[in-house]
Parts: structure tokens; C-alpha cells; sequence
């Protein structure tokens, strides 16, 4: 790669492979700075802005210093942004942008605008069951409990156009009902489901009885590999626990909170 920044330093390509590169190093402030010259070259393809956007957002998570990580996390939300503004500028729908800028709020504990974003991911992708899935995963987090099982019902179990509605916390002027199909257990939904039956258990009451759904996704969980896992092998003995008995009113989830802490699910940019 020096040979061919030698040979000719004007080329987009030539600086997003030496990108590539010193990412896979861990070099990512290197690498940032030759998505930049790739960006000078090529300033309408935006993969480029949202590499470079998830390489600050990487530098801010190692940073022990935290205004300097909210700084590269602001500098990482400045990369999306642009993304979406010259996606829009072409009129291209896409939600990885929204996406990205979701996970990077996330990560700064600021989840309920990471919850509009995910939601505006959806619509352009209302059809998404993965994005359903991240969309409970952050109400999880800020303890929408409630609207949350109903994002995580249409990432596994599928949903109508109108339950997808009510999934996404409600249809706006811009969004469009859609029928969702449901994900298959693996390594990348396994959190989904963890998080699912957890939620499904502890808000079990006498009247409102989440129980039977909370036991099938368990034992859907507790007949795969990924019942090695002891953390999640826990989240399902306490799942099990809880509704062995009548259920009762709980003061909050909080009771069955899933012992793990998935990563966020964020397409990789391609050219």
C-alpha cells in the first residue's frame, strides 16, 4: 500500500484500502485521517463518513478520559449526519446512517434519541425484523418495558402491518405498516430472545399473564448451543423461577434483566 500512495496519492481507493488497512492494525486514528484524504477525492460517497464515523466512535469508547470521549463522540455523530444529509440530498433511503447514530448515542447512555433513530431507520425499512430487535433492545435499556416486548414480539415472532405499528411505538405520517417476518435463533438474535423471555416473565401478572410466552422463547433458548453461555443460561433459570409460580405483579423488569449487554447490530458500509 506505501508503494501505491507512492505511485499515485490521488486515487479515492488507494486511500480507503490504506484505511482498511491500519483498522485492521488498530490504528484508527490513522485510519480516519486516510478516510479523510479518500473523502477529499470523493466527497459524495458516504460508506466513507460512516467508517470514519465508527472509527472515532471506537477512539471514544477506549478514551478513560470522558469529555474527551464525548467529544469523539460527537465528532463520530458529525460522520453520520452528513451521511444522511447527502443520502438525502440524492434521495437515497437508507438507515444505516440512523442506524450508526442510534448505537453512538447509545453508547453515551442517551438512549431515548437512539430510539427515534433506530425509528427512523424503520422507516425506510418497515419490513426489518432486525431493526424491531435493536429497537427493543433500546427501549430495554431506558426501561420501556411494555413497548418494548412488542419490538422484540415482531423481531422473533414476526407481526401483522398493524402489530408492526404498535412495535415501533406507533405509525406516524411517514411511516408505513408493514407484515415483518420473525428471526431464527443464532448467534447475532440470541440476545433478542434472551432479553424477550426475561421481559415477558417479569412483567407476568394475574391478569395479564405473559408466562406461556415467556417459557416457549426459553425453551427455544434452553435446547441450543447457546445455553453454555452461564450468563444467559441464568437469565433462563430466572425466567423458569418466575413463573413457576402464580405471577405476580412486579415492581419493574429490573427483577430479570439479562446478566449480558449485546453490541448493538450496525451494517458494515460497502463500496
Amino acid at each position: 500500500i506505501e508503494q501505491a500512495l507512492a505511485d499515485d496519492s490521488s486515487l479515492m481507493d488507494v486511500h480507503r484500502v490504506h484505511a482498511y488497512v491500519l483498522e485492521s492494525l488498530g490504528e484508527y486514528a490513522l485510519a480516519i485521517e486516510a478516510y479523510d484524504r479518500a473523502i477529499a477525492i470523493a466527497p459524495n460517497l458516504t460508506f466513507l463518513y460512516l467508517r470514519a464515523g465508527a472509527g472515532y466512535r471506537r477512539l471514544a469508547f477506549e478514551s478513560p478520559n470522558e469529555e474527551v470521549q464525548r467529544q469523539l463522540f460527537e465528532k463520530s455523530l458529525e460522520y453520520f449526519a452528513q451521511t444522511a444529509r447527502i443520502n438525502q440530498q440524492l434521495g437515497v433511503e437508507d438507515p444505516a446512517p440512523y442506524i450508526s447514530i442510534a448505537k453512538t448515542y447509545s453508547q453515551m447512555g442517551e438512549f431515548f434519541i437512539a430510539i427515534r433513530n433506530i425509528q427512523k431507520a424503520i422507516e425506510f425499512e418497515p419490513f426489518n425484523p432486525v431493526l424491531y430487535g435493536e429497537l427493543g433492545m433500546l427501549y430495554h435499556k431506558n426501561r420501556n418495558y411494555e413497548t418494548g416486548i412488542l419490538a422484540l414480539g415482531c423481531a422473533i415472532n414476526g407481526c401483522t402491518a398493524e402489530q408492526s405499528c404498535d412495535g415501533r411505538g406507533g405509525c406516524g405520517p411517514n411511516d408505513e405498516p408493514s407484515e415483518v417476518p420473525g428471526l431464527p435463533l443464532d448467534s447475532s438474535t440470541v440476545y433478542y430472545y434472551d432479553v424477550y423471555a426475561s421481559e415477558l416473565a417479569a412483567l407476568s401478572t394475574p391478569k395479564v399473564n405473559y408466562c406461556p410466552q415467556a417459557l416457549d422463547v426459553a425453551r427455544i433458548v434452553e435446547t441450543s448451543e447457546y445455553i453454555s453461555d452461564p450468563n444467559i443460561a441464568a437469565d433462563m433459570a430466572v425466567v423458569r423461577t418466575i413463573c413457576t409460580f402464580d405471577p405476580e405483579p412486579t415492581s419493574s423488569a429490573s427483577s430479570s434483566t439479562p446478566t449480558t449487554e449485546p453490541a448493538m447490530v450496525e451494517p458494515t458500509p460497502t463500496p
